[in-house]
C-alpha cells in the first residue's frame, strides 16, 4: 500500500506529458534494465492482447518476477560499478583477470545487498561479508594473495590463512577461488571496517601518493555519497603546473633549483583555488591514514567536513571507517545524491529530476528504508518511465545536452582540463580564467553554430561522428536561453557572442518545440555486453566473445564507447556500433544455421525458397519475428517492408533455401533498432 502512495503522488505531478511509449516497449525496457535480456515470445504475446488496466496490474506482476531472478543482482551490477569508476567490459581476457574482476568483496557486497534487498546505506554500513581471494601460485611458487593480505591485521582467520598457505606451500596448475567470512567481532574492527571502502578493490582502484596523501580516496567518498565532483583544480601559471607536477612526480631532486618539497607541500594545501576542496577532502583523508597494502587495524581520526547544497557548514568529527560512513548517510544530501542515481539509472540521466519531483522521492526512498528493489518498483510504476514531453526553448537544461558533451568526453576525458560531467553544471568560472570567455562560448566557436557548422574544429574528423543539426538546434537553444543548470538558474547571458547567438536561426526551423535528446521514447541502446550475451541466450550458446572483440587490429575501440559500456546516444545509432554489430552477426551466423536447422523451427529446411509458396514464406518470417522479438513488437509495416527486402534478395539466388531464409530474418530483425534499443 505504501508503494502505491508513493506511486500515486508521482503520476499526478505538474509536468505536461506529450505522448507514452507502448505497453510492450514498457515491458521490454524494464525487462532489460533489470535483467539484461528482452521479454519472452510468448511475454510479448499476452501484453499485445491486453487493456491498460490489465497491463499495470501484469507489469507490476512482471516487476517483482524480474527482481526476484538471480539475473537481477549481476545486470544492475555495472551502474555501481561505473558509480565507482570500476567499470570494465567483458572483453578477451585471461581467466584469472576476469575472476579478479568478479570475485572480491567489493563485488559480492554489492550482489549480496541486490540480492537480499538490504538498505542502500549497507553499502557504507555493512560489517559483515567474504573477504574472497583467487589464490594464485606464480612458476616458483610464490603466492598472491591480493585481498587476503589486505585484510590480515584484522585476523585472525584471514592471516593464520595466509601463513598456513605460505608455510605449507600451495602447488597448483591453476588459481582457486578462496572465500572466507568477515565479520566485525573486536572493537578495532567494529571501527574499521565499512562496506565497499574498506575492500581492496576500493583501495586498489583510488590509489594514494605522498603528495595526494589519500585524498582521492576521499574525493571518491564525496562524489559517490554526496554527489559533489570534486574535479581537480589545474592552475592556469603554466611554471605552476610544471612545479606541481615535478612535486607528484618527486622529480625535484632531478631539477635541482626548483621550489622546495616544503614549500610546494604548503602550497598545496594553501592556495585559495586549492582550498575550495583540500578544507574537506583533507580531514577525509585523514581517517585513511596507516592503511596501504593491509587495512590499518587501528582506527585514525578524522572529521566529515563540507558546506551542504544548503549553504550549511557540515563539521562532525570522526574515529575510523564506520564513524565516517555513520557520518555520510545521516546526510541530507546523501539521500539526495542517491535517488539522483538511481534517477539516472531507471528514468534516464538526459531527463532532469525537479527539486519537487525529487523531494517526493526522498521521502518514498525513506519510506521503503532505502531497499533498491523497492524503490526500482516506484520508479518504473511512475508517469516518468514510460511517458515523455516534448522541450520549448525555456526548458532546456544541462541535463538535455549533456549526451552530446558526453560523446565528447570519449576522446577527452582523460585530459587534466577536461571537465567532470556529472552533477547540474560542469563549466564553472576556472574555464573562464584559462579560455578568456565562457567555455559554452568556446564550444559554440569550436562547432561553429553561428554557420550552421561549417569550418567547424569540433568534433574533428578522426572522431568519427560529427553534429547532426538538431543536435546543434539543441546546444543553440540551450545556450541562447542562458545555458541553464539543472536546477534552471543560467551561466551565460551577455556579451558580443551571446548576442550574436541569440539572433541565429534553427537549422531545422525548431520555433516552438525540440526533440529530447534520445529518441522521442527515451529509448536506450543496449551495450555491446548485453548483446552479446543476448544473442548467446537467444541461440543457446555458451559465451563466446572472441569472434566479437570490441577492439579492431589496431586495439582502438570500436566506435565511441557506447559500445562498449553502454552510455546513453544521442537519437541516432553511431555507425561505427553499427558496423561492429552487423561484423559480430556474419561471424555468428554458423551458430544461428545450426540452430534453426532444427526440425522444431522448419519442417522443411532445405526446401528452395523459390518453391516455397507466398504464405510458407511469411510463416518463416513469423518464426523468426516471434523467436529475435516476439510477435507485435515490430509495426505490421515495418515487418512487411523487412519480408519484401529479404525476398527479393533471396530471389537472386535461385539456390537459397528455406533455412538460408530463416537465418537471413533474423539477422535482419536482429539489425533493427526493434531489437538494439530498449
Amino acid at each position: 500500500m505504501r508503494l502505491l502512495i508513493v506511486a500515486i503522488l508521482l503520476t499526478t505531478s505538474s509536468i505536461l506529458f506529450a505522448g507514452e511509449i507502448s505497453n510492450q516497449s514498457r515491458l521490454r525496457k524494464a525487462a532489460y534494465l533489470l535483467t539484461g535480456t528482452s521479454p519472452t515470445p510468448e511475454e510479448a504475446d499476452t501484453v499485445a492482447s491486453m487493456n491498460d488496466d490489465d497491463f499495470n496490474q501484469y507489469f507490476r506482476t512482471k516487476l517483482d518476477e524480474y527482481l526476484a531472478r538471480d539475473s537481477f543482482a549481476t545486470t544492475f551490477r555495472p551502474n555501481l560499478l561505473r558509480l565507482f569508476r570500476m567499470y570494465v567490459p567483458y572483453v578477451n581476457s585471461s581467466d584469472f583477470e576476469n575472476n579478479f574482476r568478479n570475485e572480491n568483496a567489493f563485488d559480492n557486497l554489492i550482489l549480496e545487498l541486490l540480492e537480499k534487498n538490504q538498505p542502500w546505506r549497507d553499502l557504507l554500513l555493512s560489517q559483515d561479508y567474504e573477504a574472497t581471494d583467487i589464490v594464485t601460485p606464480s612458476s616458483g611458487g610464490d603466492l598472491f594473495f591480493f585481498q587476503f593480505v589486505f585484510y590480515e591485521e584484522l585476523g585472525p582467520q584471514l592471516q593464520n590463512f595466509v601463513e598456513t598457505q605460505e608455510a605449507q606451500g600451495f602447488f597448483s596448475s591453476s588459481s582457486e577461488v578462496v572465500e572466507i567470512p568477515l565479520q566485525a567481532t573486536t572493537t578495532n574492527q567494529q571501527q574499521t571496517l565499512a562496506g565497499v571502502v574498506t575492500t581492496q578493490r576500493f583501495f586498489g582502484r583510488f590509489p594514494t601518493t605522498k603528495i595526494n596523501k589519500n585524498r582521492g580516496r576521499a574525493a571518491a567518498l564525496f562524489r559517490t555519497f554526496l554527489c559533489d565532483p570534486m574535479k581537480p583544480i589545474v592552475l592556469t601559471d603554466a611554471e605552476e603546473d610544471r612545479t606541481l607536477l615535478e612535486k607528484s612526480l618527486q622529480m625535484d631532486q632531478a631539477h635541482r633549483g626548483t621550489t622546495s618539497s616544503q614549500d610546494l607541500e604548503a602550497r598545496h594545501g594553501s592556495d585559495p583555488q586549492c582550498m575550495a576542496c583540500h578544507y574537506k577532502l583533507d580531514p577525509m583523508a585523514s581517517v585513511f591514514a596507516g592503511s596501504s597494502l593491509n587495512l590499518n587495524p587501528f582506527a585514525a581520526p578524522g572529521a566529515l567536513v563540507y558546506k551542504t547544497k544548503r549553504g550549511e557548514k557540515v563539521d562532525i568529527e570522526v574515529t575510523g571507517f564506520k564513524e565516517l560512513a555513520e557520518a555520510i548517510v545521516t546526510q541530507p544530501d546523501y539521500l539526495s545524491c542517491q535517488v539522483q542515481h538511481f534517477w539516472d539509472w531507471v528514468i534516464g540521466e538526459d531527463i532532469p529530476l525537479e527539486d519537487s519531483v525529487k523531494s517526493d522521492l526522498v521521502d518514498a526512498f525513506v519510506s521503503v528504508d532505502e531497499k533498491p528493489k523497492d524503490f526500482i518498483k516506484i520508479l518504473m510504476n511512475s508517469d516518468y518511465f514510460y511517458r515523455y514531453s516534448t522541450l520549448g526553448e525555456e526548458d532546456i537544461r544541462y541535463a538535455h545536452v549533456r549526451p552530446i558533451f558526453e560523446r565528447c568526453d570519449s576522446c577527452h576525458s582523460g585530459e587534466s582540463m577536461a571537465p567532470d560531467l556529472s552533477g547540474g553544471y560542469p563549466f564553472n568560472s576556472f574555464y573562464e580564467q584559462y579560455y578568456g570567455r565562457p567555455l559554452v562560448e568556446q564550444i559554440a566557436i569550436e562547432t561553429k553554430l553561428s554557420h550552421q557548422g561549417n569550418g567547424s574544429t569540433m568534433p574533428p574528423r578522426s572522431a568519427g561522428w560529427d553534429l547532426r543539426p538538431e543536435e546543434r538546434d539543441l546546444l543553440l537553444a540551450w545556450i541562447k536561453n542562458g545555458a541553464r543548470d539543472n536546477d534552471g538558474q543560467p551561466h551565460y547571458q551577455s556579451g558580443e557572442m551571446f548576442a550574436e547567438l541569440s539572433r541565429i536561426e534553427y537549422e531545422e526551423g525548431f520555433k516552438e518545440f525540440l526533440e529530447p535528446t534520445f529518441y522521442t521514447t527515451f529509448t536506450r541502446l543496449l551495450t555491446g555486453n548485453v548483446l552479446l550475451q543476448s544473442l548467446s541466450d537467444k541461440f543457446d550458446e555458451d559465451d563466446n566473445y572472441s569472434t566479437c572483440s570490441f577492439s579492431d587490429n589496431d586495439r582502438n575501440t570500436v566506435g565511441f564507447p557506447v559500445a562498449v559500456d553502454g552510455r546513453p546516444i544521442f537519437k541516432y545509432v553511431n555507425p561505427n556500433y553499427l558496423r561492429w554489430w552487423y561484423s559480430c552477426l556474419q561471424t555468428k551466423e554458423s551458430v544461428m544455421r545450426q540452430y534453426y536447422s532444427s526440425s522444431e523451427f522448419l519442417s522443411s529446411p532445405q526446401t528452395m525458397w523459390s518453391a516455397s509458396s507466398d504464405e510458407e514464406k511469411r510463416e518463416i518470417l513469423k518464426i523468426a519475428e516471434q523467436h529475435i522479438l516476439g510477435v507485435g513488437v515490430i509495426p505490421s509495416d515495418n515487418l512487411e517492408n523487412i519480408f519484401n527486402q529479404v525476398n527479393e534478395k533471396l530471389a537472386k539466388d535461385p539456390y537459397q533455401t528455406n533455412l538460408d531464409a530463416l537465418v537471413l530474418f533474423a539477422k535482419t530483425l536482429l539489425s533493427t533498432r526493434y531489437f538494439l534499443t530498449y
